[in-house]
């Protein structure tokens, strides 16, 4: 789903001012694109959980992704 969303300035800037769009030539979001920590990992770990190949639960999924979140630091900084 992220890589089918618009891509940000910061992710632009981050590959020269490259512009992504979803297709053949962009199925997986760029590393930089710092909204896969917080979508993707998220995501991830719920398939294990759900799984049952997790050691770990997450009682808090959205508690979760905000503890994610506050570790990003912008590239701009």
């Amino acid at each position: 789903n992220l890589a089918q969303k618009d891509i940000t300035d910061e992710v632009r800037r981050a590959y020269g001012g490259q512009n992504f769009s979803f297709g053949p030539n962009y199925l997986i979001p760029k590393p930089f694109d710092t909204r896969v920590l917080t979508s993707v990992a998220p995501a991830v770990a719920k398939a294990a959980i759900d799984s049952g190949v997790s050691q770990k639960n997450i009682d808090n999924i959205d508690s979760y992704i905000k503890q994610l979140g506050k570790r990003i630091t912008p590239l701009s900084e």
